[in-house]
């Protein structure tokens, strides 16, 4: 009953210190995520040559390709162990909203997967030939595209999470809505490599995001509420 009337931005912080204390308990998985997408950028030069040419004409691909793995990886274990143990039906009964469960597992998941993968990209640009002056812009995408490709993932996951091949099926899922973040992320990484002004993909990127929060938020809401019924 307590809970029940504490303001929705008390209920928040209750909730991301139980998300951010749910990720240090399973940090394995963080570093996992992050060791995923390194190393797929680190052997890609072994497998294409040393040429500086060929690095950076694959380089915005294979970044954004990497990302979106590692992102539907994250998103999968955001849902499914808290599904499994018990802890996300617990969530409820603190007085929260699905929406705001949704918003708290979203902001934490940003926090663990795509700011790492944002202080690591001039490590990864370097390996891949990426000259310095491409190297802000690359970020700035990654910034800017990462949160809707994180939420529209949590949405999937909360989707599949009680299906038995739920990681095979959230890629499936997963991979046409998020395809327009991967070629506009591209897309300007590739405009920053050839020296032309990326303002129009990098806005086109906050759109993107922009709009995915709500619908994502939304509809992993409404995926929860589905998935506790189906439990009760």
């Amino acid at each position: 009953p307590i809970a029940a009337v504490l303001p929705w931005w008390r209920l928040l912080g209750q909730l991301l210190r139980v998300e951010l204390s749910s990720q240090w308990h399973r940090r394995g998985d963080v570093i996992t995520v992050l060791a995923f997408y390194f190393l797929v950028l680190i052997l890609a030069p072994l497998g294409l040559g040393p040429a500086s040419a060929t690095l950076r004409g694959v380089a915005p691909g294979l970044v954004w390709i990497a990302a979106l793995l590692s992102v539907i990886m994250a998103v999968e274990r955001g849902i499914r162990p808290d599904h499994q143990d018990g802890s996300l039906e617990a969530r409820f009964f603190t007085g929260a909203s699905a929406e705001l469960i949704m918003a708290a597992k979203a902001i934490v998941l940003v926090l663990t997967t795509i700011l790492p993968l944002i202080l690591v990209s001039p490590m990864i640009f370097a390996v891949l030939a990426v000259p310095a002056s491409a190297m802000v812009p690359g970020a700035l995408a990654i910034l800017l595209g990462g949160p809707g490709l994180v939420v529209i993932g949590l949405a999937g996951a909360a989707l599949t999470a009680g299906a038995r091949q739920g990681g095979a099926l959230l890629a499936v899922l997963l991979f046409p809505l998020q395809l327009p973040v991967l070629i506009f992320g591209a897309a300007a990484l590739q405009r920053a490599l050839t020296g032309e002004p990326v303002v129009g993909e990098l806005q086109i990127l906050a759109a993107l995001t922009l709009f995915s929060l709500p619908v994502g938020i939304m509809a992993g809401a409404a995926a929860l509420r589905g998935l506790i019924r189906d439990d009760a």
